[in-house]
């Protein structure tokens, strides 16, 4: 496996996570990364590994797509598009 260099692992981070790091990269794919969310609005500490950002999942678990969702916003989705809904809101990947 390649060492990735901080300054390239930094770049990817602000480029495809739109995060800014907090300390140099801890090395290693899937290790915690502390970085502050880029996104308008939001300026949160999060924790992303570098191999989600790289998978296009996004560094930040508070912001779209990787926020939750809200029961009452699910429904009121569901009802804006003509469907009914006849249980409670199962959550995301749910069927």
């Amino acid at each position: 496996m390649a060492v990735v260099a901080n300054d390239v692992a930094v770049a990817d981070m602000r480029r495809l996570g739109n995060a800014e790091p907090l300390e140099p990269y801890p090395g290693g794919a899937r290790k915690p990364w502390k970085c502050r969310c880029l996104n308008e609005g939001c300026g949160k500490t999060i924790y992303p590994n570098r191999n989600n950002v790289m998978n296009g999942q996004g560094a930040c678990k508070y912001c779209p797509p990787n926020a939750p969702v809200a029961p009452a916003a699910a429904a009121a989705a569901m009802l804006d598009h003509g469907f009914v809904t006849l249980v409670r809101f199962p959550g995301t990947g749910k069927p």
